[in-house]
């Protein structure tokens, strides 16, 4: 980065000695054809010196490093302005996500619709409008207002149960406002922007508790024992989602769980969310499940378990939740800005592909495994992820105790 002060130095004089030491002219020369002394120049220079560092130490508080454009403003007053709009500027960021930060299927998705939802806000958004208000402004909107509704993926996975069309609920606006301050944090480091403002937001709408959606040990058995002979296609969708729920494996990882990655007592996993690599113990029901789709000798690469959609193993799951019985009412309570909907579904509609991993955590943990155990198998590295789980094996454990009360 260059700044000019305004004055030319001499680097030596007519007889070739030095006048500048690299950092500052040397004392008692003169510069230039103004003959302008050391002393002069050396003033500007430290004077622009202390600018820059002052810059930094501002920087430095807001937890960010400055590109050039912003040290440049900061000490000079002088704006680069971008001549792209916000929504180019949006366009960048998910360009890079995807191809340097490696963003997930989800996260681009999640992306791409925030972009839809800012455009029908205001098409003509600009960053120097990113205020307060204006946010407040946009979850109020989000309240009547989606990207296309309902996605075919919300209707099948039993995570999303949105009954009222076109609006979405609070925990969703929430991570929308929360996605758009890291654009625009992003784009502030960057240098496209100068404007603060969305740090000092902090209103969140109320969201309700989640219900963690998981099959108890009696229901997990009749799953594992469910006669679904003549139905392949409903079998090996049970099949799947018991090894996860006796392994703790995501979907993702299971679909792309390779025979090599399995040992004679343990499976080897580097997985597809965090590529992290974890070894889980194998049992007897993730041993029985594996040798019925093992064919003796297997290619190098050779997948454990067919390939299927998420949707339709979550249509299926629902299928075999029912024939199984597992229908016990669950309450399910949505907030939509101040509106509150309450609503009860059989548990069969809540299942997807994920109630294995929660499945299995639960059980454990219900079982007296140390939470510190049960982290090493699922790659949980953060302890309060695991508070949830342990919230509900403290009420299983408490309810197993009450058969000991005295019954007059």
């Amino acid at each position: 980065m260059t700044f000019s002060i305004g004055y030319h130095v001499d680097r030596e004089d007519k007889q070739g000695k030095p006048k500048w030491d690299g950092q500052r002219c040397r004392p008692n020369t003169t510069h230039g054809e103004d003959k302008v002394t050391a002393s002069t120049i050396n003033k500007v220079l430290e004077k622009l010196e202390n600018e820059i560092d002052e810059a930094f130490l501002k920087f430095e508080k807001l937890d960010a490093m400055p590109s050039k454009n912003q040290l440049k403003y900061e000490i000079t007053g002088e704006k680069k302005i971008s001549k792209k709009e916000f929504f180019d500027i949006f366009d960048e960021f998910m360009t890079e996500g995807q191809t340097i930060d490696q963003w997930s299927v989800s996260t681009q998705r999640k992306m791409k619709t925030m972009k839809k939802l800012l455009l029908m806000f205001d098409p003509r958004l600009d960053f120097k409008d990113i205020s307060t208000g204006l946010i407040n402004r946009f979850m109020a909107f989000q309240t009547h207002n989606s990207v296309g509704g309902k996605s075919k993926k919300e209707e099948e996975d039993g995570k999303v149960l949105v009954k009222y069309k076109g609006r979405y609920q609070n925990d969703t606006i929430n991570r929308n406002i929360k996605n758009l301050k890291w654009f625009m944090q992003w784009a502030y480091q960057k240098g496209y922007h100068n404007n603060t403002a969305f740090r000092e937001h902090k209103t969140k709408y109320k969201t309700p508790k989640h219900q963690v959606v998981f099959l108890s040990w009696d229901e997990l058995m009749r799953v594992l024992r469910l006669d679904l002979s003549g139905r392949p296609e409903l079998d090996c969708t049970r099949d799947m989602f018991c090894f996860c729920c006796f392994t703790s494996l995501r979907y993702s990882d299971l679909v792309n769980l390779r025979w090599d990655d399995i040992g004679t007592d343990s499976i080897r996993v580097t997985t597809i969310k965090t590529a992290d690599t974890i070894i889980i113990d194998l049992n007897d029901y993730s041993r029985e499940i594996l040798a019925k789709y093992s064919r003796g000798e297997h290619k190098p690469g050779e997948m454990v378990f067919p390939a299927k959609s998420s949707q339709k193993m979550n249509l299926r799951l629902k299928e075999i939740g029912r024939l199984c019985g597992i229908d016990r009412p669950v309450h399910i309570v949505q907030m939509y800005g101040s509106q509150r909907k309450d609503m009860s579904v059989p548990k069969y509609e809540l299942l997807s592909t994920h109630c294995g991993r929660r499945t299995f955590i639960c059980n454990a943990l219900a079982m007296g495994v140390p939470p510190n155990v049960v982290m090493k198998w699922t790659g949980h590295s953060d302890y309060k992820a695991m508070e949830p789980y342990i919230e509900i094996a403290d009420e299983v454990r408490k309810r197993s105790m009450s058969v000991f009360n005295r019954k007059e």
